[in-house]
């Protein structure tokens, strides 16, 4: 009887731990995860701290070359422009879920930001006529209009819907936010007949000395393990 009563003990710790295992198993607490929107292209791995909180370590990156931006007609004549851009940052974030059930969520941290510039590219599409003198392109010059946020620390706050580490194997989220930073570097250099262009800087670094913010808005899909 005793050697029937130890072994039901046995077969019920045994069957006890194999349980907490199978919970423990289950309870997945890692993700990696790959992001797309603005500004670019991410990677972050997370770690779920408590049922309400996970840490989370992303890198995102993007560049552009020379896009067409298309045309405008500016006092009757066209105007083609080109955008370039480069980005690249390492956020440092934690993700609140504030609702029990729900995968709402705020999102605070620093952003890192290693590079972050746009260059606009002006020149006119053909030639340019005032009154009976023509002028080409390559004789009228360009401008180059630049914004830089290089080598910047910022505050960064933003929600969404989605955990950082899903409950099932695999997860959606979307998540929009910003990045608090100060006004842009501001540059603009001009040729040939453009160049008294430069002389308007000044007026340039004033309207966009608000301009505080670099907006965010990503769609994520992560594997938990």
């Amino acid at each position: 009887m005793k050697n029937y009563l130890l072994y039901v003990f046995l077969v019920t710790l045994s069957l006890k731990g194999f349980s907490q295992d199978s919970t423990s198993v289950a309870e997945k607490k890692n993700a990696f995860a790959v992001s797309f929107g603005s500004p670019g292209l991410g990677f972050d791995y997370a770690r779920k701290l408590n049922a309400k909180l996970s840490a989370k370590i992303r890198y995102t990156t993007f560049k552009l070359e020379d896009y067409d931006a298309g045309e405008i007609d500016v006092n009757g004549n066209l105007v083609t422009g080109k955008v370039s851009g480069e980005y690249n940052s390492i956020d440092l974030l934690v993700e609140f879920l504030p609702f029990k059930n729900s995968s709402f969520k705020l999102v605070g941290g620093l952003g890192i930001i290693n590079k972050s510039n746009i260059d606009i590219f002006m020149e006119y599409d053909n030639s340019v006529t005032f009154g009976d003198v023509v002028l080409e392109k390559e004789d009228y010059g360009n401008v180059n209009l630049g914004f830089n946020w290089d080598s910047r620390v910022a505050p960064y706050l933003g929600l969404g819907f989605g955990r950082a580490v899903p409950n099932s194997r695999f997860g959606f989220s979307i998540e929009g936010g910003s990045y608090f930073t100060s006004s842009p570097d501001m540059s603009l250099e001009a040729t040939k007949l453009l160049a008294p262009t430069t002389d308007q800087l000044e007026e340039i670094n004033e309207t966009f000395k608000t301009w505080k913010y670099i907006p965010v808005i990503q769609f994520r899909l992560s594997y938990a393990f």
